[in-house]
């Protein structure tokens, strides 16, 4: 298997809110990183599983709708609880809809904080 990984950024705020839709915390801001870990059985005839800037860019078109703004009032957030986890799943999925099939999705991570992460993924545990 070959794998490779991009992270880029961006600053957002948010609340957690309960499934009954009541926010639990005040609003507040983060300076996010995302993680995406990526594989696959082959690499392409230029040696890469793919393009570095290219996965960079699809990422950045997922995540340009959170840059500078409130995080709860984008879909599906507006009912869904903008935690780290719903957004690392949220970005798996847009993310998978964008790659090509044989491309892996290893992981996606989303970072609140140095110390603070969540991660999704897809399939076994790892």
């Amino acid at each position: 298997m070959f794998g490779l990984m991009v992270r880029t950024n961006f600053s957002a705020a948010h609340a957690l809110r309960s499934s009954s839709g009541e926010l639990v915390e005040p609003l507040h801001a983060h300076n996010w990183l995302v993680e995406v870990h990526l594989s696959s059985e082959k690499i392409d005839e230029t040696g890469v599983v793919m393009d570095f800037r290219v996965v960079k860019a699809e990422i950045d078109n997922i995540i340009a709708l959170f840059r500078g703004r409130n995080i709860n009032d984008i879909q599906p957030f507006g009912e869904l609880s903008p935690s780290a986890e719903n957004i690392a799943r949220y970005i798996y999925e847009e993310l998978k809809k964008r790659l090509l099939s044989d491309i892996n999705i290893d992981e996606v991570l989303v970072w609140e904080t140095e110390d603070f992460c969540a991660r999704f993924w897809q399939g076994e545990e790892r």
